[in-house]
């Protein structure tokens, strides 16, 4: 067989069968799901995560995704809890009463 006989076997095989020669895509394991969302008028992303640090979250398991103004979506490795959403409100003014402070 030549080089061109083996190109012509091969493309009718690929037209013969459909899922010859196609790639599937890797699955995207890094996908984003929020576990909580904060809603606050005063979120900010850095004292966010310090409160979650202070409730013994690994940093590398902190993910947070602005999606408005004033909403934040939060990835965990569980749900927070009602007293820990909170305290992290409670963070979230606090922050921003000591910033009007300082202004």
């Amino acid at each position: 067989m030549d080089d061109t006989n083996i190109r012509s076997w091969a493309s009718r095989l690929k037209s013969y069968i459909p899922t010859f020669g196609k790639r599937d895509k890797m699955a995207n394991t890094e996908e984003f799901i929020a576990t909580d969302t904060i809603i606050d008028r005063y979120a900010d992303v850095k004292v966010l995560q310090k409160t979650l640090l202070r409730f013994k979250f690994p940093k590398e398991t902190i993910k947070v995704k602005a999606t408005k103004a004033d909403c934040l979506k939060v990835q965990l490795p569980r749900k927070l809890t009602p007293e820990e959403i909170e305290n992290v409100h409670a963070a979230l003014k606090k922050a921003k009463e000591v910033d009007s402070e300082e202004e």
